[in-house]
């Protein structure tokens, strides 16, 4: 008990610590008003005023990306026509982001694992410094990690408050993926997990080797209830932004951006630093790069005469280079997944703080990455999918999995993983819990 009470004011104190950190960095350190000329960030902005002004038309250059962040931008910026607004709702996700993985620890685990949990999420600066950029990462951040709590809470709460929750779980997901599409995966995994759950074990309600109580044994009739009311939760923000992105696309069906296909024709160079887009049919010209190309030196252009919404296109030439070269494609896709987890974020690289992030690039392999690997490892005989310790692995690791299959297919690059890094924490927290209970 003296321990644990410890432990509890440790990670208090660890809190309030980070918190503070947070509060400097994007207020004077770092603030994101002093990044607004890199070229995401103004292009994030840009798309921010043209959304809040209802005298300016969304062209369909704004299906490219997910809108959630600009949305949520350009309503901040309506209210007080500057970015002070912005930057104090960015810092407060900024704080709440530890609570939200602290409580998933708790759901799944104990007291003790959430609690370091918590210690190691006030502390990873990756978290800090994705706020402090009007971009989609910060929101993506936040609402990612709200989700995957309510959804826990949804699995354990009984009778009708369940559908409740998971309604609210849903227009969690569905603003998160408005915020960045790329969760669709990930959630499609964590989805045919627990139908396999619900359908295979039906089985008795068990503990995690620290004592903490598993979720309730998942029948079909608990799954269905979740999956109505996620999917419902879903359908009020989803429908309306595929009317959107659909009428913005000249009336070809999209459902949030068109980024999949785009992302998939990127994934499909090598070699080169920036691809040349020339619409001449609405005489549009872009530029597009990815950051991981540059760090590795690359310094070729490739040009293509037509626009980077031109969705058949891109599937067609995409998968030309697929055809043409499979071995070569499939080593790409290879190498977009260890980009993952070996190159340096942008646009954090290219500011004065490139030391920091280099620094934590290596923390993270040694004291996060590293013991979650030792603890899967180590209790790899344990982790079936129908146990509770199993459960909760396989819960936390999917959404990472679905992130690398997402790398895989497309491209990849350090940024994207970040925000899934919240998951490794839990499974890291989980295996220094194991370690100070043995002493």
């Amino acid at each position: 008990m003296f321990q644990r009470n410890r432990l509890a004011l440790l990670a208090c104190i660890t809190f309030l610590l980070g918190s503070i950190w947070r509060c400097f960095y994007l207020i004077h350190l770092h603030p994101p008003t002093s990044f607004i000329l890199l070229s995401d960030v103004q292009m994030y902005m840009d798309y921010a005023k043209i959304w809040a002004d209802p005298l300016k038309k969304e062209g369909i250059d704004q299906i490219l990306k997910s809108p959630g962040a600009f949305m949520m931008l350009g309503w901040l910026y309506k209210q007080t026509l500057n970015w002070t607004l912005a930057v104090w709702v960015q810092l407060g996700m900024a704080l709440l982001v530890p609570v939200w993985i602290a409580l998933t620890a708790w759901e799944l685990y104990s007291p003790a694992v959430a609690a370091l949990a918590l210690i190691l999420a006030a502390l990873y600066f990756p978290f800090i410094d994705e706020a402090s950029y009007f971009m989609s990462e910060g929101y993506f951040l936040f609402w990612m990690t709200l989700t995957f709590w309510l959804l826990l809470r949804a699995l354990k709460t009984g009778g009708p408050w369940q559908g409740i929750v998971a309604v609210l779980a849903g227009l969690s997901a569905a603003i998160t993926a408005a915020t960045r599409s790329v969760i669709l995966l990930p959630l499609l995994c964590v989805a045919c997990f627990l139908a396999m759950v619900a359908w295979k074990g039906r089985g008795h309600q068990t503990q995690t080797e620290d004592g903490a109580d598993s979720i309730p044994a998942l029948l079909p009739r608990r799954f269905a209830v979740l999956c109505a009311g996620v999917l419902l939760g879903m359908a009020v923000i989803m429908i309306p932004l595929a009317m959107r992105c659909t009428r913005l696309n000249s009336g070809k069906p999209c459902v949030i951006s068109i980024d999949g296909a785009f992302n998939l024709f990127m994934g499909r160079h090598e070699g080169v630093r920036s691809v040349h887009f020339h619409d001449l049919e609405r005489g549009l010209y872009f530029i597009w790069g990815n950051p991981a190309w540059s760090q590795k030196g690359f310094w070729d252009e490739a040009h293509y005469n037509m626009g980077l919404y031109d969705t058949n296109k891109l599937y067609q030439a995409a998968w030309d280079k697929v055809r043409k070269a499979p071995g070569q494609a499939f080593l790409i896709s290879l190498e977009h997944v260890f980009d993952l987890f070996n190159g340096l974020p942008w646009p954090a690289n290219a500011t004065p703080i490139r030391p920091w992030v280099v620094l934590y690039q290596e923390l993270y392999w040694v004291f996060i990455l590293g013991p979650a690997l030792y603890y899967l490892i180590r209790q790899r005989h344990k982790l079936f999918p129908t146990t509770a310790e199993g459960f909760a692995v396989w819960l936390l690791m999917l959404p990472l999995l679905g992130i690398m299959l997402a790398a895989f297919i497309t491209q990849g690059e350090t940024r994207y993983r970040i925000p899934f890094d919240a998951f490794t924490l839990i499974v890291a927290a989980r295996a220094y819990s194991g370690l100070l209970s043995q002493q």
